[in-house]
């Protein structure tokens, strides 16, 4: 998680943060020309635009050179990514199962069961994220040891 916050987002000043987010955006704007994807896309593209914001936050953190507090809840972060990015997953394997149903080259309960799957998704883990950004763009830091040494005794 350390590995993920500490190097890898802000690798090349960005760029592959940035390259991920456009690859997330082509599929939201496909996903969006179809109805019945149309809720989830949009749903996502917001949790989208809020990962951005707290990463920019978190960035603000970094600039200050105070480390600490920029890595201390880096599990958080993992969390918030990897469930961003199995939505995104999920969305594009509900695009998919669209146009092959459009095309009937699926069979359509084969099918129909990956958009409900994606649904779920959307439904039931995707929410958590509010959770998790709100604890990561919180001002107060509670997994870091301030001047209390709570263990000398």
């Amino acid at each position: 998680s350390q590995d993920l916050l500490g190097r890898k987002v802000s690798l090349a000043n960005g760029k592959a943060m940035g390259l991920l987010s456009g690859e997330i955006i082509d599929c939201i704007t496909e996903a969006i020309s179809h109805e019945k994807l149309r809720k989830y896309a949009n749903q996502l593209a917001s949790e989208l635009k809020s990962y951005n914001k707290t990463l920019q936050h978190l960035f603000g953190i970094a600039q200050t050179g105070d480390t600490e507090r920029y890595l201390s809840d880096a599990a958080l972060f993992l969390e918030l990514t990897g469930t961003i990015i199995i939505a995104w997953q999920w969305l594009a394997i509900g695009l998919a199962s669209e146009k092959a149903l459009a095309k009937n080259e699926l069979e359509r309960d084969f099918a129909q069961s990956k958009i409900e799957t994606m649904k779920f998704y959307f439904h039931y883990e995707l929410p958590k994220t509010t959770g998790l950004t709100t604890r990561l763009m919180d001002e107060e830091v509670i997994t870091i040891l301030g001047e209390i040494d709570v263990f000398d005794n």
